[in-house]
């Protein structure tokens, strides 16, 4: 009988670990590597089947840094992101351990309601953190996570009194409601966590598709603008020809030679082959002459670029406005800005550099001047959505006294 006691927990333990392991699924995505998946199932193993006995200081904190070492290993995103979860989902897991281990066998007397109970419990966990969890591709901002990191402490926190308390404080039976209590209570903290990563990620979701949709504005007045431009410039054209067919010859060349010092007139729209490339590097050509910033370019685009015109306007704008609030930031008695960007072996190639008095580390985002600190720093958080969407990244660093933005990407065209 003891043999298939044996065999039936641990039948419970390698089933409830699947569920949990897939649980964990829905908040962090684990690395597209079998070593990865292993060392993820393995961690949630030791969590799952982690014996908790009231009184002993070992288990708990071994169980819990081998899970918490696991998942930084196993799972992608950043450390702030591994750590809240890792402890939020932990906390949970640990006090179903505490409540199962120290009173199943006084409150049932079959093992098989232990089994079951295991394996319910697990797959209530998954079922739970997949209807009710955030969706895929979900991320928060680093202040939302130490938020959440520091929630999920207090579960934990109860979770560690009961377990790692001396056992003469807590071995009284008439005690056992007060162990529910406080198990419980770490129980429904996860659900109340649970809510607030689902809440916190459709607000950031929401602030995203807000600030996409200025972008989109944005691309949509630049084009409208264009246009009218080009039509305004055909029929001041149609006028200047009809002015030339009547001036006399001397004042006709004269005429002329005003025509050709126009830059509205003189002006060509042709940076390379993509329409919205050029609609959006006249408009902030035009912008940047404007704020007495000289503006070089060289581009190796022949035809549209094979993404959606929304992102190229993001990408091009952006950067643009970006470098001319850093050269109006700057008493230099010449500002230039240069820009590049070109197709090379089906990668979107682009680089903006432009003066800067910041100090900027490698991957880091500088500091706005701006009031409007929000809406300015999407700028190139935008950017960088984009690139990494598309499967690339952008890239910035100062050196010399210029900062310089890089983005780089797979677009299929070769």
């Amino acid at each position: 009988m003891r043999t298939v006691a044996f065999l039936l927990q641990l039948a419970a333990v390698l089933i409830s670990t699947a569920f949990n392991t897939k649980a964990i699924g829905c908040f962090l995505n684990f690395k597209k590597n079998r070593f990865s998946r292993i060392v993820a199932y393995l961690s949630c193993w030791v969590a799952t089947g982690n014996i908790l006995f009231i009184g002993d200081r070992f288990n708990f904190p071994a169980g819990l840094a081998v899970f918490i070492f696991g998942m930084y290993i196993a799972c992608e995103g950043s450390s702030i992101r591994k750590t809240a979860v890792s402890i939020m989902v932990s906390s949970m897991i640990l006090a179903y351990n505490t409540l199962a281990d120290n009173w199943a066998e006084r409150l049932f007397a079959e093992a098989s309601f232990y089994v079951a109970g295991r394996v319910l419990f697990a797959i209530l966990f998954y079922l739970a953190a997949k209807r009710f969890g955030p969706e895929k591709e979900y991320d928060l901002s680093a202040p939302m996570w130490w938020l959440l990191l520091l929630l999920s402490l207090t579960p934990l926190g109860i979770v560690a009194a009961v377990v790692m308390m001396p056992s003469p404080y807590w071995d009284n039976l008439s005690d056992m409601w007060l162990h529910f209590t406080l198990l419980g209570i770490a129980l429904f903290s996860f659900a109340g966590l649970l809510w607030a990563v689902s809440v916190l990620a459709e607000q950031k979701k929401m602030e995203e598709q807000v600030l996409f949709a200025k972008i989109k504005q944005n691309y949509y007045d630049t084009m409208e603008a264009r246009q009218f431009e080009v039509r305004r410039l055909k029929h001041d054209m149609a006028n200047h020809l009809q002015t030339l067919a009547v001036l006399p010859e001397p004042k006709r060349e004269e005429y002329i030679r005003e025509l050709l010092e126009n830059d509205s007139i003189t002006k060509t729209l042709n940076y390379c082959g993509d329409a919205t490339v050029n609609a959006v590097l006249t408009a902030k050509e035009s912008m940047l002459r404007r704020k007495g910033i000289t503006f070089q370019w060289k581009i190796e685009i022949p035809g549209e670029l094979p993404f959606e015109k929304i992102d190229v306007c993001a990408i091009f704008a952006n950067a643009l406005d970006n470098a001319a609030e850093a050269c109006e930031r700057q008493e230099l008695p010449e500002k230039t800005v240069f820009l590049e960007s070109r197709l090379q072996k089906g990668m979107f190639l682009f680089s903006v550099k432009n003066p800067c008095a910041l100090e900027v580390k490698a991957g880091e985002m500088p500091q706005t001047s701006k009031k409007d600190t929000e809406n300015h720093g999407f700028g190139l958080q935008s950017i960088r959505e984009i690139a990494r969407r598309h499967g690339g990244e952008m890239t910035v660093h100062a050196e010399n006294g210029y900062f310089e933005l890089f983005v780089y990407f797979p677009c299929g065209d070769d």
